[in-house]
């Protein structure tokens, strides 16, 4: 369903304000929305089924709800309240109110240095690494699901297919591209499936190019010995070699042979940031980008070196 059409149901929801219309996925849309009472602004997620739907989407919307409302992270995107709409006797709609992120994905609006790139991988890693120690995997992690507000907080905003660790799922899931082999067979998941799905997304950010996609035999079996994906200091020159190797780690075909975990990728990524910062002054400025935000240029002024415990505590990274 395009925006216009869309736009033509004239959706409402009680207790807000509509103002814009901010996206549309395969059956839902996500509105800029403004509580009538405090005048807050959030965003209000509907999803939807047409009648020769199953559950899937309904489901995903309350299980990124339930799981969302059980993690407390400022780089995780906070949801409020859900809502099931019924027609007759099943459920149609639901409506989620969530924390409103405007700005562009990563996919959208890559940053321009390594740095930049870096810090804002390392916040991503220290909030898997959080869901993880809750007992849930990601499973869905890519550049389209990181968003760099326009004050230039990280968040991540999609949590649809996140589930309990072990979770063994019952049709396969995700985005090809980023998919660990696990996932494509219907293996457990846990938390060194999010370290694959992440390696893929540092590839992707480091190179502007995907690793190979792991391809099941027939017998539902994956081989370790697989086409491996060329190190990311071979398709784009210039990249250190301990980042290079940093994203290799993450993206073993084998799940053993993969680091163990996100806080370890995260510290990782602590030790490059540190040496990238000595390699420059210790505050510079971003170049602008224009016509990347919602309505309007993407907001970035500068970005301050800040240091990052090596516990990988409370204190962040920020562009800002």
């Amino acid at each position: 369903m395009d925006i216009e059409a869309e736009k033509a149901r004239k959706f409402r929801i009680s207790d807000f304000d509509l103002i814009r219309l901010l996206g549309t996925g395969a059956r839902s849309s996500i509105w800029e929305g403004r509580d009538t009472s405090t005048g807050k602004s959030f965003a209000i997620k509907r999803t939807f089924k047409q009648p020769e739907d199953d559950n899937r989407y309904l489901d995903q919307a309350i299980n990124e709800y339930e799981i969302a409302s059980r993690l407390q992270h400022p780089t995780i995107r906070k949801v409020f309240s859900l809502k099931r709409v019924r027609r007759v006797f099943s459920i149609r709609e639901i409506h989620t109110v969530m924390e409103l992120c405007l700005g562009k994905t990563l996919e959208e609006a890559p940053p321009n240095s390594l740095l930049e790139k870096c810090v804002v991988l390392i916040e991503v890693a220290k909030a898997v690494h959080e869901m993880n120690s809750k007992g849930y995997v990601h499973a869905d992690m890519k550049p389209d699901n990181i968003v760099v507000s326009e004050k230039g907080r990280v968040k991540i905003i999609d949590l649809g297919l996140s589930c309990p660790l072990g979770t063994v799922k019952q049709r396969i899931q995700g985005t090809p591209s980023y998919m660990a082999p696990e996932q494509l067979v219907c293996w457990p998941l846990d938390a060194r499936t999010d370290v694959y799905n992440f390696g893929a997304t540092m590839y992707w950010a480091l190179t502007g190019e995907l690793p190979p996609t792991v391809v099941p035999h027939q017998d539902n079996s994956i081989s370790a010995h697989q086409k491996s994906a060329i190190p990311p200091h071979i398709v784009k020159p210039g990249i250190p070699l301990h980042l290079s190797y940093l994203v290799t780690d993450c993206i073993k075909i084998e799940p053993s042979g993969r680091l163990g975990g996100m806080d370890a990728v995260a510290t990782r990524i602590l030790v490059i940031i540190r040496e990238l910062e000595r390699d420059q002054e210790p505050t510079f400025r971003i170049r602008q980008r224009h016509g990347t935000g919602h309505g309007g240029s993407f907001l970035v002024s500068e970005y301050r070196s800040v240091a990052v415990s090596e516990r990988l505590g409370p204190e962040r990274h920020v562009i800002r």
